[in-house]
């Protein structure tokens, strides 16, 4: 653990700094889940909020905080995901784990404190008797999740908005 570093789950009180925070990843980018205009940029932060209040309880979702040296901010955010899916090889009890998210603000990248998080959601994981987990990733974050151990699984991840 880094020292300096208190890694927490998120409790309702979070809600603003947590959609600061992902403001990173969703409120601009070329990725296909960043916003494409300020409706859409409204949108995930008004439904971002709602799910926030709805899962900060829910058993099978791990919404995991870094406060950093005594500082009051959130520095850090990490979602871990439990989908119960058919059983198969690496999950015979059906758990696979979903890292949602990971996100570090900018300021404070380059002091491990995302491996840090990282092994806390891998721990919740265990903790919920969970065998294997997925993550999609940023190009930006693909190297990092290889340095702690995931392989590029060589299928494509295909989306399809319902309308």
């Amino acid at each position: 653990m880094i020292y300096g570093l208190t890694i927490r789950k998120a409790t309702i009180n979070d809600t603003e700094q947590l959609v600061e925070l992902r403001k990173v990843l969703l409120s601009s980018g070329g990725t296909h889940y960043a916003a494409k205009s300020e409706e859409d940029d409204l949108a995930w932060q008004r439904a971002y909020r709602e799910w926030i209040e709805e899962n900060v309880s829910n058993k099978n979702v791990a919404i995991l905080v870094g406060e950093y040296e005594g500082d009051c901010n959130i520095c850090a955010c990490g979602i871990g995901v439990i989908d119960l899916r058919a059983p198969m090889v690496g999950a015979l009890n059906g758990k696979v784990g979903w890292i949602q998210s990971l996100v570090v603000h900018k300021d404070r990248r380059g002091l491990g404190i995302a491996d840090a998080m990282m092994a806390s959601l891998h721990q919740w994981f265990k903790d919920s008797d969970v065998d294997k987990v997925v993550v999609q990733s940023s190009k930006m974050a693909e190297e990092f999740y290889r340095k702690i151990g995931y392989t590029d699984t060589g299928e494509k991840l295909l989306v399809q908005v319902m309308q």
